[in-house]
């Protein structure tokens, strides 16, 4: 099916989730790669980052991934779930260094208004989550 119909995003996800169903998620992250290389779609980046996330140990890694999907369908009126699930990692991504803080700080700054740039849905509730971050962060801003 897959050979005369590539770009289905449908059945790439459908195939995918038969080797969910039999926990092997390493297996399905590997038919998500495939697919997104024929079908950059931003239901099978969602599935392919939701799968990637549960068995990478690596931070550094998992933001790469946020990042390159960002960057493939963060254009898309329905990457909202992209969006907010990127930002949420950021939020609670762990760090061990008041450098690493920083630098945490400015990369979710940047992805809030990267996102914030992007006719999405759900862009009220993303606002009033902007919003409340940067209060949170410096309450003294009268910007935020």
């Amino acid at each position: 099916m897959l050979e005369v119909f590539p770009t289905s995003g449908r059945h790439w996800l459908s195939y995918a989730n038969t080797f969910v169903a039999e926990n092997k998620k390493p297996q399905a992250i590997a038919v998500l790669q495939r697919a997104l290389q024929h079908c950059p779609h931003v239901d099978l980046w969602r599935a392919f980052l939701i799968h990637y996330v549960q068995i990478s140990k690596d931070p550094a890694d998992i933001g790469k991934a946020y990042e390159r999907a960002v960057e493939c369908i963060g254009q898309d009126i329905a990457s909202n779930a992209v969006w907010n699930d990127y930002i949420n990692f950021l939020k609670t991504k762990k760090v061990t260094s008041q450098y690493e803080k920083t630098q945490d700080m400015f990369t979710l700054r940047r992805a809030f208004h990267r996102a914030l740039l992007v006719p999405m849905h759900q862009m009220e509730r993303l606002w009033s989550e902007y919003e409340e971050w940067e209060k949170a962060v410096d309450p003294n801003n009268p910007h935020a």
